[in-house]
C-alpha cells in the first residue's frame, strides 16, 4: 500500500496536499462521468471492480483531487463538491 502511496506523491501535483492513506472502495462509487484531455466526457473505471481511493482538497480552492489505484493504474480526477464537473487530470499506468 505505502508503495501506491508513494507513486501518487511522486506525482507532484503543486496544490494536493502529500497522500497518507487509502481506503477500499468499489467502483461505482468514484466511476464518475469525467470530461477527459479531447473534450469528451466518459466513464473509465469499472463500476465492479475494487479501487483504493482517496479524497484530498485541492489548494487554496473549492475543488477537490480523487485518486484512485487498482495496483496497475494511477488515476486523479479533479471535482466539485458532491463529484460535480469532474475532470481527468492523471491516467498513468505503474
Amino acid at each position: 500500500m505505502q508503495r501506491l502511496i508513494n507513486e501518487f506523491n511522486k506525482l507532484g501535483i503543486p496544490d494536493m496536499p502529500t497522500l497518507t492513506k487509502l481506503y477500499g472502495h468499489k467502483g461505482d462509487f468514484v466511476n464518475n462521468e469525467c470530461k477527459l484531455p479531447n473534450g469528451k466526457i466518459a466513464k473509465i473505471l469499472d463500476d465492479n471492480k475494487m479501487y483504493y481511493i482517496a479524497e484530498l482538497p485541492k489548494t487554496g480552492s473549492e475543488r477537490c483531487y480523487g485518486l484512485v489505484t487498482d495496483k496497475k493504474q494511477l488515476v486523479v480526477f479533479e471535482y466539485s463538491e458532491g463529484g460535480k464537473d469532474t475532470e481527468l487530470v492523471i491516467w498513468k499506468r505503474i
